[in-house]
């Protein structure tokens, strides 16, 4: 993963409210070009709500910003900066898999709609990237939930946006899945890339990513390395359980022939 410190997501006393109920108090944190930021915590504890709201998606108070771009922002001026993959895709249309990955080329169309052989290169590219090629002409909805995955990435990619915001992504893949979905994600943030995740295995965060960003409440608990974040004794304060995180097996994928 890079060294590299520049800030590509700025939030300051992020605040938000659902009638009476504060679901955010005062996050303030900052995301970084070349690491993978993990948004950990527990249930309710306001994870989704935050990624949601750095991509645009819902009203809040406090400043939060994206490559100096306000998150409040119009959607086309947010749409080439930041790119968010949901916990799960509303989309149930037996779309292929290209067109799907092109709908995140939707703001460069031209003035009749149509994407130019630029568009199309980066299509391609972030089909390969994502590990997505062979899927290409599959239907997306007789895709298993893991494929899917890797297409909603490719789709984010394919925007050309280089912050990517994940939800879960790694809920339900099995741990072949898993790993090859976060070792995506490590190179990525090594190309320059700001990425940030929500996850709920510590074990993943430990291992996979830099700092995590802890909620508790809705409001931020700690924000370090991950495994200075993720101890044993927050994790038995925040969690209310007894664990070792990260003492279980370690797993590695095999060596690509």
């Amino acid at each position: 993963m890079s060294g590299a410190a520049t800030a590509a997501v700025v939030a300051r006393g992020v605040t938000l409210r659902r009638g009476e109920r504060v679901i955010l108090s005062d996050v303030s944190f900052d995301a970084r070009d070349g690491e993978v930021l993990c948004i950990a915590g527990r249930n309710g504890a306001g994870k989704t709500t935050l990624l949601r709201a750095i991509a645009g998606l819902g009203s809040f108070e406090g400043t939060l910003e994206v490559r100096g771009v306000a998150a409040s922002a119009p959607a086309h001026a947010r749409a080439t900066q930041v790119a968010y993959v949901p916990q799960r895709s509303g989309l149930n249309a037996a779309l292929p898999v290209a067109r799907v990955v092109e709908q995140g080329r939707h703001v460069y169309r031209d003035a009749l709609g149509r994407l130019g052989p630029a568009d199309r290169q980066q299509i391609d590219a972030a089909l390969e990237q994502a590990g997505a090629s062979a899927l290409r002409e599959r239907p997306f909805t007789a895709l298993s939930y893991g494929e899917q995955r890797r297409v909603l990435v490719a789709r984010a990619l394919a925007t050309g946006a280089r912050v990517l915001l994940l939800d879960e992504p790694t809920a339900a893949l099995d741990l072949e899945q898993s790993l090859r979905l976060l070792a995506l994600l490590q190179t990525l943030a090594a190309q320059g890339y700001a990425i940030i995740v929500v996850l709920h295995a510590l074990d993943d965060a430990m291992r996979h990513t830099d700092r995590t960003l802890l909620l508790h409440e809705g409001r931020v608990d700690q924000l370090g390395p991950s495994r200075d974040v993720l101890a044993p004794d927050t994790i038995r304060r925040v969690y209310n359980v007894e664990t070792e995180v990260g003492g279980g097996p370690r797993f590695s994928l095999p060596e690509r022939s």
